[in-house]
């Protein structure tokens, strides 16, 4: 029966990955449980203020060879 001598390298290696992967995978630990939503309205015109208007408005657009690209 052959006995095997274990690879110090290989199971430094083993060892730093899972030492990795425990404190990246801690890291992501979320313990805030108050998530204060009071101040936040309840009608959308408060979250979104941004108001768009129909009004008359003309555009004119010249169609035709040598006038150059729309911008």
């Amino acid at each position: 029966m052959t006995m095997r001598v274990p690879n110090l390298k290989r199971s430094l290696r083993v060892a730093v990955a899972l030492l990795g992967a425990s404190a990246a995978l801690g890291a992501c630990t979320h313990t805030d449980q108050d998530t204060p939503t009071s101040s936040i309205p309840n009608d959308y015109r408060q979250r979104h203020p941004i108001v768009v208007q129909e009004a008359n408005r003309t555009t004119e657009v010249f169609v035709g060879t040598g006038r150059g690209g729309l911008t």
